[in-house]
């Protein structure tokens, strides 16, 4: 079946999702030729769009076998997904198998690609503006410190945790039951991934997971997966993700982009 682009829903700096006329539990995701580096810096980047829809239909088809849900349907065009519509979990979900990034911040005794013995799950709250549900944060996306028992505590993402919060927040039993289940969902999928690039001889050290609910009530991975919320290295550590933008900015972009294509001719081995 095809389906007809509607109106654009909304337009965020890497992608834009539109509705789709025939089918109102569908959405058109487009990715655009735009990468971004540390919620500041953007600027184009040529076919990016196409490479990045290209792995996330290769991961998405490679989680399917498997039977893990996905909101991936089909592949509209070349740089357009048709996904299901989910009413999106307000949290980012980070599963760490080295240490790499801001966690380096937060816990100084860590060294630079240290592994762990097995994979950290940590928990962001999903912000715009800084903004998420009723409350204004200094920062976007502070760290979330879920405790078994009593109320959660939201920290700087890139600082010591030091005993200090910058608030605190009182999930009831419903929602922390649909955090735990998210937080499974993505565990699963990202031990399914890495297990399938490391056979194609790509370690995927990090991840970024967004999870949400379709309208039937059937929780997903319901984001693109891909190099954009992802750290994956070579066996030599050459980077397959877009860290060398957020290291070296303009100037790395034609080397980052050549790993993004050959990064997208290499996804179709999933499959």
């Amino acid at each position: 079946m095809a389906y007809t682009r509607g109106r654009k829903e909304y337009e965020g700096k890497t992608q834009i999702v539109w509705e789709v006329v025939e089918d109102p539990a569908l959405v058109i995701l487009e990715q655009k030729d735009v990468v971004t580096a540390h919620n500041i810096h953007s600027e184009e980047a040529l076919h990016k769009g196409i490479f990045v829809a290209t792995i996330a239909e290769s991961c998405a088809r490679f989680l399917g076998i498997y039977n893990v849900p996905t909101a991936f349907l089909r592949r509209h065009d070349e740089r357009s997904l048709v996904m299901f519509r989910c009413k999106m979990l307000d949290l980012e979900i980070v599963i760490r198998k080295r240490a790499f990034g801001q966690i380096l911040k937060r816990m100084p005794v860590l060294t630079k690609g240290e592994k762990f013995e097995v994979p950290l799950t940590e928990l962001y709250l999903k912000t715009t503006g800084g903004r998420w549900r009723d409350r204004k944060f200094p920062v976007e996306d502070p760290l979330l410190v879920l405790p078994e028992e009593g109320d959660a505590t939201v920290h700087l993402p890139n600082a010591e945790l030091n005993g200090r919060s910058l608030d605190k927040i009182s999930f009831t039993a419903h929602e922390r039951q649909a955090i735990d289940e998210a937080v499974v969902l993505s565990q699963i999928a990202f031990s399914l991934l890495t297990d399938a690039w490391k056979g194609l001889g790509l370690d995927l050290v990090d991840a970024k997971m967004e999870c949400g609910w379709t309208s039937h009530g059937t929780l997903m991975v319901a984001d693109v997966i891909g190099p954009d919320s992802w750290r994956m290295l070579s066996r030599t550590g050459r980077h397959f993700d877009k860290q060398p933008y957020r290291d070296g900015g303009t100037k790395a972009l034609p080397d980052m982009m050549r790993q993004y294509r050959a990064l997208a001719d290499l996804s179709q081995r999933l499959v």
